[in-house]
């Protein structure tokens, strides 16, 4: 159920400026029989917000929907790169109050929406932690290209004064010293840092408990000298060795399954 409203004045058939007034309010949605609520604060969260669920704005249904179904009660799940919360709000709701969702964001207005949405739907099997993950403890640079909320993390400094400046940690340490469940199932969106991530959570993703991870691989975003094809080998020297490929757009996603998996 839409929530929110636009309101233009202007001239919208031509070159001129239109005003448009946004008011707060959420969104309401229902996939695979869970129900969740999602606050809307600016035109930008809508559009994140409505992507999952509109054709020709992402094309993500489908990949919520291909991992929402691969996801049981009692599971801990970590949602890497969890933006506004979107894929983590309903992945809590699918694992019930007997299970967890760990959810990673490194940008801090991001991560603050994020809180809010755990807030309205109620959710106490939440963890939302504000960091970065890499394949070690280093400095780098969150960086947002066109105005979107697909933030880059890059280890560049030759342009110091672009980006939000961002400590990153290793997964697998940070897994350690918070003492943190280890994860049934990984999910990854970190727009071209993937291969980073995947080598810092090694450990973690290379135990008998980590089932399966689906992670989006951004060809186009990957550092220097990384493929695609070094992604996918990546996980697959972890044990994984069932992938399967959803393509979208410039992007795709992979789904990894370990041999004992019944995902």
């Amino acid at each position: 159920m839409f929530q929110s409203f636009l309101f233009c004045t202007g001239y919208p058939d031509d070159d001129h400026s239109s005003i448009c007034i946004f008011i707060l309010d959420f969104l309401d949605f229902v996939l695979n029989g869970i129900d969740v609520q999602f606050n809307v604060n600016t035109p930008l969260e809508l559009r994140l917000v409505e992507t999952p669920f509109q054709k020709g704005m992402g094309d993500e249904r489908n990949v919520l929907q291909k991992l929402l179904s691969a996801i049981h009660r009692d599971e801990v799940i970590y949602d890497v790169g969890a933006s506004i919360g979107i894929h983590t709000i309903f992945m809590a709701k699918k694992v019930e109050q007997s299970g967890q969702v760990i959810a990673f964001e490194p940008e801090i207005q991001s991560y603050n929406a994020l809180q809010e949405n755990i807030t309205l739907n109620d959710l106490e099997n939440v963890i939302s932690l504000n960091v970065a993950f890499g394949s070690h403890p280093h400095e780098g640079f969150l960086r947002s290209e066109g105005g979107t909320a697909d933030f880059t993390l890059t280890e560049e400094t030759s342009d110091y004064n672009s980006g939000l400046k961002v400590n990153i940690v290793q997964g697998d340490d940070f897994v350690r010293e918070k003492n943190l469940p280890l994860p049934n199932i990984v999910k990854i969106d970190v727009e071209g840092y993937e291969h980073q991530v995947i080598q810092g959570l090694g450990e973690t993703l290379k135990t008998d408990i980590c089932s399966m991870v689906c992670c989006e691989i951004h060809p186009f975003l990957l550092s220097k000298g990384i493929t695609s094809d070094d992604v996918v080998d990546l996980l697959k020297s972890l044990g994984f060795s069932r992938i399967e490929t959803q393509p979208r757009g410039k992007t795709f996603h992979i789904f990894c399954y370990k041999h004992e998996s019944k995902k």
